[in-house]
């Protein structure tokens, strides 16, 4: 996997991963990107995992069954995911999905997330 996939920075409560994919689907590279977030977070012992989704503009239903199970095993280890920088089209369907229940879904940029609630 190339380092374009993602950059991930360490803080003091948790990690920070931006993706850099245009398109998350279901393919090896997504697939990728989820099995070395999950390593970060187990690695770090993260406490809060923030995804900025800036360049993202597409999710397939594979790409959002992968976040579902990163999602839900981060919800194992008590570890908080938060998304931030959706475009409008993957906030509403991620909404519709009720994924807000799984995610914390911030309005905006990583400033507004890294000081949401907990």
């Amino acid at each position: 996997m190339s380092r374009a996939d993602k950059i991930i920075r360490h803080g003091a409560d948790g990690i920070t991963a931006t993706i850099l994919l245009r398109r998350i689907s279901g393919d090896a590279r997504a697939i990728a990107v989820w099995r070395s977030l999950d390593e970060a977070v187990v690695t770090a012992a993260a406490r809060t995992v923030t995804l900025d989704f800036r360049p993202v503009d597409y999710m397939s239903s594979s790409g959002i069954g992968e976040l579902v199970t990163f999602a839900k095993r981060c919800h194992e280890m008590r570890v908080r995911v938060i998304i931030c920088n959706l475009c409008p089209s993957l906030r509403h369907v991620l909404t519709l999905m009720h994924l807000d229940a799984l995610v914390e879904i911030a309005r905006d940029d990583l400033t507004t997330a890294a000081s949401g609630p907990s």
